[in-house]
């Protein structure tokens, strides 16, 4: 048998597809875990410039990319959904891409789980994983896997190392009782000033409670004068009675919903004022208690069991609802 009548290998031969220069299709794969201009117009910024060196590696190695896709302000460990991330997966299960490139392998996956995800579909798919700052993976084999989960469990003891760090962090915030919340807190800016207008309303709404005006009325009252919630929306019911009772309007820092000491920003009343206030909103002849610490706990945190989003929750007249964030194929509802 001469040379040329050898048999010339195909690609049920190899494990993955040989890249010829311009012909190859790789997908692109970017994701930041928080954005902070995420609402603006300079958001995505950073998955931009992940995107525009993982171009620049495929340009070199002579791939045309087909596709990008990305997750802007979505963490890979807390478990929460990545719709770029699964539609990416998908298109590689159908064979769509050659390869699929990323900007470093912590870009792609976090968690173990993710980990496997990948494994099952790029080793079954032939895809193989290029990027630009942490080499390739090679999934062809036990020691390319064994090589990739060692890298994943180094991500994952940075991440929780991270998480541990914040909250030690926590700590010693709450301690030092210094001012921090995620949000803006009603009568104050996010930074932690007084909001004059909002202060006045609230240390007359405090007032007037302990005379004995309803609730209902300071509801009305305030938002007749457009005096609204710290996010811009008319007052309800509860958030009004829960803002009302929030120790930290009494400069009271708070830590696990538990009362830590002093905090080191301008109060709206004084804590006593603010104790005669709780005594008064918590009697039950009054109507349904509530307390000041978060209520629905399951809200981003319940995952829907037909698309994988997190559920969010809504409250209507007499009951509490959770819901898909992403669409209205599914709710679950209760009394609340």
């Amino acid at each position: 048998m001469t040379l040329v009548d050898l048999p010339q290998p195909t690609s049920l031969c190899r494990k993955y597809p040989v890249t010829i220069a311009g012909v190859s299709d790789a997908c692109v794969y970017t994701r930041i875990s928080s954005d902070p201009n995420a609402d603006t117009d300079e958001g995505g910024l950073g998955v931009a410039r992940q995107e525009q060196d993982c171009r620049a590696l495929a340009k070199r190695l002579g791939w045309t990319v087909a596709d990008v896709y990305s997750d802007n302000d979505i963490s890979a460990y807390n478990g929460k959904r990545r719709p770029g991330f699964e539609a990416m997966l998908d298109a590689v299960k159908r064979g769509q891409y050659d390869v699929l490139v990323c900007w470093h392998p912590d870009r792609l996956y976090r968690s173990m789980k993710d980990l496997e995800h990948v494994i099952e579909v790029c080793d079954a798919a032939g895809v193989p994983i290029r990027t630009v700052n942490g080499g390739d993976l090679d999934l062809s084999n036990a020691t390319g896997k064994m090589l990739a989960r060692i890298l994943g469990s180094v991500n994952r003891q940075e991440s929780e190392h991270k998480a541990e760090r914040q909250r030690c962090a926590n700590v010693q915030r709450a301690e030092a009782g210094s001012w921090w919340s995620s949000h803006r807190v009603f009568g104050y800016t996010l930074d932690g000033r007084i909001d004059p207008r909002e202060a006045k309303a609230y240390r007359a709404a405090a007032a007037a409670i302990l005379t004995g005006r309803s609730l209902s009325s300071i509801m009305r009252e305030w938002n007749d004068k457009a005096i609204l919630t710290a996010v811009g929306k008319p007052w309800q019911m509860f958030p009004l009675k829960r803002v009302l009772m929030n120790p930290r309007h009494a400069g009271l820092r708070v830590y696990k919903g538990e009362v830590v000491g002093p905090g080191a920003w301008r109060a709206i009343i004084d804590p006593d004022t603010h104790a005669a206030l709780v005594a008064v909103l918590s009697d039950p002849t009054r109507g349904r208690n509530v307390g000041w610490e978060r209520k629905f706990l399951g809200s981003f945190r319940y995952l829907c069991g037909r698309c994988g989003a997190p559920m969010q929750h809504y409250t209507n007249t007499g009951y509490s609802r959770y819901r898909c964030s992403q669409s209205a194929h599914l709710s679950r509802t209760q009394r609340s």
